[in-house]
């Protein structure tokens, strides 16, 4: 099922479930868009790699929402959109830890992402891929408020659950002044948790600095992978 809007002549947006089964649960708004450019995207399970319905909002450059959707039974959607982005996906779906991408059109080409949400199981870990600190400090910046504040929503919907806020650097520099720094982002993201409600005693912390890559420290493209913040269930 295709949904499209019209203004008079003008074609607004246009957001659809892609692949089998039943579309009538899918949800849209409507943004100004000419939709010249293609996104699609497919849910999994990170552990089973099988398909998930989810909800999807997307955002552009601006905080303000311009889309709600969710996927076909085969996890995917696809989405018209005036320019090449990036635009900002959040995937959420009972059971799992809500995920942030941020995706562009390359040269204009239609983008094609899959996201892996977590299933929320003791040992689980994820990334807070929006978490921002200026280069070198610790001090939160703006755009890391909104995915800390849905980490926080999922404390307060899960109140067993605990967790433990690992911290990551590259391997940039001093070894040991970037396990302090790790540390102290730690501390910035569990303070501003606290200050939206969660428990002290939910959450444990530690900084690693670069002891632990996951993508290549060679050039700054992947490097900037490996400066993360990510949290692990170590109680649902």
């Amino acid at each position: 099922m295709r949904r499209v809007f019209l203004c008079g002549s003008l074609f607004l947006f246009s957001l659809t479930a892609i692949g089998g089964g039943s579309h009538e649960g899918q949800r849209t708004s409507v943004a100004p868009m000419q939709g010249a450019f293609s996104f699609s995207g497919t849910i999994l399970n990170g552990t089973s790699q099988r398909p998930i319905v989810a909800d999807v909002v997307i955002f552009g450059a601006g905080p303000e929402q311009m889309g709600k959707l969710q996927t076909s039974r085969t996890g995917t959607f696809t989405m018209s959109a005036e320019t090449t982005g990036p635009y900002r996906f959040v995937v959420s779906a009972i059971g799992y830890a809500p995920q942030e991408v941020s995706v562009a059109s390359v040269g204009g080409a239609p983008a094609a992402f899959t996201v892996r949400l977590v299933p929320l199981a003791v040992g689980a870990k994820v990334t807070l891929n929006s978490i921002r600190f200026e280069q070198g400090k610790f001090a939160l910046l703006p755009e890391s408020f909104e995915e800390l504040d849905r980490l926080a929503e999922l404390l307060a919907a899960n109140e067993g659950m605990e967790i433990q806020v690992n911290g990551h650097t590259d391997n940039q520099g001093d070894p040991a002044k970037n396990v302090t720094l790790s540390e102290n982002r730690v501390k910035a993201v569990q303070e501003y948790l606290v200050k939206k409600g969660v428990a002290a005693a939910r959450m444990r912390g530690q900084g690693f600095g670069g002891s632990q890559p996951i993508a290549s420290n060679k050039q700054e493209y992947t490097r900037k992978q490996n400066r993360r913040v990510e949290f692990e269930i170590v109680k649902s």
